[in-house]
């Protein structure tokens, strides 16, 4: 249902306030795709209903990650090379984590 809701899929009107709450459902199950969709629009905070929180960010693309979701290490290693609002920059972390998604497939 959000990901039918964020792109208006198959009819589907784009809804993306909708689709945080269907998202947040199924990242509380431990849904990794939905933790990183999450993690990712906390990171910006331009959706309604998931303000821009970089610490939240981190939790959530590091749990999606723990559950092996290639993306969010890259995510991650974004995160970490910026820093900001309270989340340190940490370029060893950075690049650990770009490692670790280009290790798994992931073509930044």
């Amino acid at each position: 249902a959000a990901r039918a809701l964020t792109g208006g899929y198959q009819g589907v009107p784009y809804d993306n306030t909708t689709a945080a709450k269907w998202l947040k459902k199924a990242s509380h199950q431990g849904h990794p795709s939905s933790l990183f969709i999450l993690g990712e629009w906390s990171t910006v905070g331009t959706v309604r209903g998931v303000p821009k929180d970089l610490r939240a960010a981190h939790t959530l693309l590091t749990k999606a990650s723990q559950l092996g979701h290639t993306p969010a290490f890259y995510a991650l290693g974004i995160l970490h090379n910026k820093g900001g609002d309270g989340l340190p920059k940490n370029q060893t972390l950075a690049v650990e984590m770009f490692r670790r998604a280009a290790e798994l497939g992931h073509a930044a």
